[in-house]
């Protein structure tokens, strides 16, 4: 609990769900950009929020499309509420 909880207080992993948010199928070089961050932090930002199973990866071709799960949706949805306060 304590890692998910720092993980949604980062400003970049929280940028990264509210993108995915905004439009549902993402590669990881389109988030990259989207969030101005780089590819290893945004890597490692995934890999723990698909860990925490917010967000699962399908593969397409030879990209990784990015997709938020139900959870991820939910958490997606309440952070967007707090953004709004």
């Amino acid at each position: 609990m304590e890692k998910e909880f720092r993980l949604f207080f980062k400003k970049l992993p929280t940028k990264i769900i509210l993108s995915l948010k905004s439009n549902k199928r993402k590669n990881e070089s389109a988030i990259m950009k989207e969030i101005n961050s780089t590819y290893s932090y945004t890597n490692r930002s995934l890999m723990n929020l698909r860990e925490m199973r917010l967000v699962y990866f399908k593969k397409e071709g030879r990209q990784n499309i990015i997709i938020l799960t139900e959870k991820g949706n939910k958490v997606a949805d309440l952070l967007y509420q707090l953004k709004i306060i």
